[in-house]
């Protein structure tokens, strides 16, 4: 698999589906959610694996609290699938 899926790669793919299928996305609990919104958004692209200050005096965010390793607002531009929830500071 690869590292990420690119926006040629996801259009390739929806070319080939019926046009009302239903798109969703990971949700809480092992569950899905459907995706309700799309929108172009900046990254920082691993923002979270590279060392920070953090509260308690680790250098990296620990993994348990389930954050993603990009963080908005950087110079890398992305797709972003939004559920009906959106877990993302959208700012």
């Amino acid at each position: 698999m690869a590292e990420y899926v690119t926006c040629s790669e996801l259009i390739a793919v929806l070319q080939r589906l019926p046009g009302n299928t239903r798109v969703v996305i990971d949700g809480y609990e092992g569950g899905l959610e459907d995706v309700v919104d799309v929108r172009e958004v900046w990254i920082h692209v691993e923002a979270n694996n590279q060392l920070q200050p953090y509260p308690g005096g680790r250098n990296l965010i620990p993994t348990e609290i389930w954050l993603g390793i990009h963080r908005m607002g950087g110079p890398t531009r992305a797709v972003y699938l939004c559920g009906p929830e959106p877990r993302a500071n959208l700012g």
